[in-house]
C-alpha cells in the first residue's frame, strides 16, 4: 500500500503552493478524512499475521508530534 496513490506530496506541494512540512501536514489531514474509505479498503488485503512497516520521510519525532500520524497508527 502507497500513500502516495491517494495523495501525492509533490502534487501538494505544486498546487497548493505549499513547503515540505505544510505539504505533509496537509497529506496527513487528507488522509484522516479518508480512514475510513482508502485506508480501511487497503488494509482489507492483508491477512491478521501479516506485517506492516510504516515509512515516514524527514525527522521521524516531529512527526510523531502531529495527532494525525497517531490516529492514523491508532486507526491501523
Amino acid at each position: 500500500m502507497d500513500i502516495r496513490e491517494l495523495i501525492s506530496l509533490d502534487d501538494v506541494m505544486e498546487e497548493l503552493g505549499m513547503r515540505s512540512n505544510g505539504g505533509l501536514i496537509y497529506c496527513m489531514e487528507h488522509l484522516k478524512e479518508n480512514l475510513d474509505d482508502w485506508l480501511a479498503e487497503e488494509l482489507d488485503n492483508y491477512l491478521d499475521d501479516d506485517y506492516l512497516g510504516f515509512y515516514y520521510p524527514g525527522e521521524f519525532s516531529r512527526g510523531l508530534k502531529i495527532k494525525r500520524i497517531h490516529e492514523a497508527f491508532y486507526f491501523v
